[in-house]
């Protein structure tokens, strides 16, 4: 289902302005644990058309980039052409759920997921990936994925304005969402910050959680800040202040958490 997407999902997402800004502010999280000149390894999980694969190979870290679908992978593979770094990053078609497949070596220093990736998987899927995820790491390794939380304030209040009140809380729920991804309708779970963090508990620790996108509003209202970039820049601004505070995560469009493997595994 993501392949009828994979054409057009930089265009609608990774390059809009607000796709861009809460990239910005994932990445500048990542610019504090990736040392300048520092060499690693990277397992990159729902890795899309490869945008964070290229984050990583220009920092000089050696990238295998997972997604289940082969328009995906194909457009990834050929941004890493284009930007000469397919030397650095390697694509292959997998899905989250099997990744024992791959046969992988336990080599990597961070496992990655960005947007959403893992929203659609469910609970006890979850604990598998935890598991699977842990015999993959090298000791001391770290796992940082972004997820959507069950509660997003912008959008609690842009579906109320527009008396939506059934899409406005859509998200609060144990529950499979229907969420519309292009034509087609994807499995989706939402997850608190505490209860993500729950299903990997056995295997990490907890380091660090920021919010992501609290003030930078969800990208589907894309269209109105398109013609108002004053108005979403100065959200950036207050994002700026607002996701130093990790209270505010649970409230957010997406968080970003942020685990190390413990030791003794």
């Amino acid at each position: 289902m993501f392949d009828e997407v994979a054409g057009k999902y930089d265009q609608s997402f990774t390059h809009s302005l607000i796709g861009s800004l809460q990239r910005k502010q994932v990445h500048a999280y990542l610019d504090k644990i990736i040392k300048p000149g520092a060499m690693g390894t990277v397992l990159e999980l729902n890795a899309g058309t490869g945008e964070d694969a290229l984050y990583f190979a220009r920092k000089g870290w050696q990238v295998l980039a997972t997604d289940i679908s082969p328009e995906m992978v194909k457009e990834g593979k050929r941004k890493a052409g284009k930007a000469n770094l397919q030397d650095l990053i390697e694509f292959k078609v997998a899905d989250v759920r099997d990744l024992g497949k791959l046969n992988l070596q336990p080599k990597f220093d961070l496992v990655f997921s960005d947007f959403g990736g893992l929203n659609c998987i469910n609970q006890k899927e979850l604990c598998d990936v935890s598991a699977q995820l842990a015999s993959l790491l090298k000791p001391g390794g770290r796992f940082i994925a972004v997820v959507m939380p069950r509660i997003c304030l912008w959008e609690n209040a842009y579906f109320i304005f527009k008396f939506d009140f059934k899409s406005a809380f859509r998200r609060n729920t144990d529950q499979v969402v229907k969420v519309p991804v292009g034509d087609k309708l994807v499995d989706t779970w939402y997850y608190s910050p505490s209860g993500f963090a729950s299903y990997f508990k056995m295997f990490f620790r907890n380091k660090a959680m920021k919010p992501i996108g609290i003030s930078v509003p969800p990208s589907y209202m894309e269209p109105f800040f398109a013609k108002h970039p004053k108005l979403l820049h100065f959200f950036g601004t207050i994002e700026n202040l607002l996701n130093k505070a990790p209270a505010m995560a649970g409230y957010s469009d997406h968080f970003l958490i942020d685990f190390e493997l413990k030791s003794g595994l």
